[in-house]
């Protein structure tokens, strides 16, 4: 139901955590570029800028054969410049298009219509500037929208003017250091999602959160989902006979409402739900030990559903009675009432003692239910 690259990402990308074998990799690898890049080896350095940089900097430099090492090498470096800063000295080892040396980014990004044009795309910073001004070799002459990039461009791109080597730093460690775990992280290309962050902390079972993680993604394998894959079953609600389904078991089934409007009687009007990410929406704001509480009772009330489903369409038993997973329901929040944080016990406790409450006056309500 999730693709294994989706599941190999970082947890708080939206994936289980689980390494992939090829990014780390190529993130290991990386630790070899910028010691490349710094200078910083001994007599295998000595050898590669002999037999392959000959003067050139890494990045700069197009020699594509030689030993597995080195082919290995020339294959992943341009994935350095995820995380790499050049501080300029002389300009001596920074490309001026390419290398990310002017606010954090490279000026191909800037200035793209000039870089369309510009003859050599790896020119040296050394190389392009002149006493006073830059010198590039363009391919045609300069259009309206040409001359204003480049007017820009030799007003806010300053010469070199030191004569130290130009210097290379990692920007995604706050120490400037290259780690293979930093590396990794930016290799995934994906941004952080700041509702699956907080998921791998939550105080419930790793059952669960997988659970939720499938859910949070909309990767459950409903009634509908089964049936595309050409699984057993006709894919209907087997109380309501309509498509089943993530947003009708969790939302929509009389089941569902059931549960929703037992919980929305103890905990508050605020527990009113139709729809997944319109839920998820109005609780975005929450921090500390409300959004913690929330998770834990959320992740009840849909295990609650989902497992009542599965009785049903798998192994065909049908509730007795409707209270039938409200009992379900509270059971799993007593049972991981212990996995919340001792300062979150006292409110959980508060939450469950209201749960019982609203369950015993509904069972008055409807003795016969």
């Amino acid at each position: 139901m999730v693709k294994w690259a989706d599941i190999c990402l970082p947890k708080d990308r939206g994936g289980l955590g689980i390494p992939a074998s090829r990014r780390m990799n190529v993130a290991l690898m990386l630790r070899w570029v910028c010691r490349i890049l710094r200078g910083d080896g001994g007599l295998w350095l000595q050898l590669l800028e002999a037999k392959y940089l000959q003067g050139k900097p890494l990045l700069a430099c197009p020699h594509s054969a030689g030993s597995q090492f080195w082919k290995s090498i020339q294959a992943i470096k341009d994935d350095i410049r995820l995380g790499l800063r050049f501080s300029v000295g002389n300009g001596s080892r920074t490309q001026f298009w390419l290398d990310p040396w002017l606010d954090g980014e490279p000026l191909s990004l800037r200035f793209p219509r000039l870089f369309a044009i510009c003859e050599e795309p790896a020119i040296l910073v050394s190389a392009a500037a002149l006493e006073d001004r830059w010198q590039f070799a363009f391919r045609r002459s300069f259009g309206p929208e040409e001359v204003q990039e480049w007017d820009v461009l030799n007003e806010v791109v300053p010469l070199p003017v030191s004569s130290v080597y130009d210097n290379v730093s990692w920007s995604l460690s706050p120490s400037g250091e290259f780690s293979v775990n930093s590396a990794y992280q930016a290799l995934c290309r994906v941004p952080v999602l700041s509702w699956l962050s907080p998921l791998s902390k939550a105080p419930m079972p790793l059952e669960i959160k997988i659970f939720v993680w499938q859910l949070l993604r909309d990767r459950l394998p409903s009634g509908t989902e089964v049936l595309k894959r050409h699984g057993p079953g006709n894919g209907t609600c087997p109380l309501c006979h309509v498509p089943e389904t993530g947003t009708h078991i969790l939302f929509s089934c009389v089941a569902a409402h059931a549960l929703w409007c037992f919980v929305r009687e103890a905990l508050g009007p605020e527990w009113e739900a139709h729809d997944l990410a319109e839920f998820l929406q109005t609780r975005a704001t929450q921090v500390g030990r409300k959004r913690r509480l929330f998770r834990l009772v959320f992740a009840a009330m849909m295990w609650t559903l989902w497992t009542t489903r599965n009785r049903m369409v798998i192994e065909r038993v049908f509730q007795r009675h409707a209270s039938d997973s409200f009992f379900k329901f509270l059971a799993f929040l007593q049972l991981w009432h212990p996995l919340a944080r001792p300062r979150d016990r006292d409110q959980l406790q508060l939450y469950l003692d209201a749960l019982l409450t609203s369950d015993q006056r509904l069972s008055v309500r409807s003795p016969s239910s």
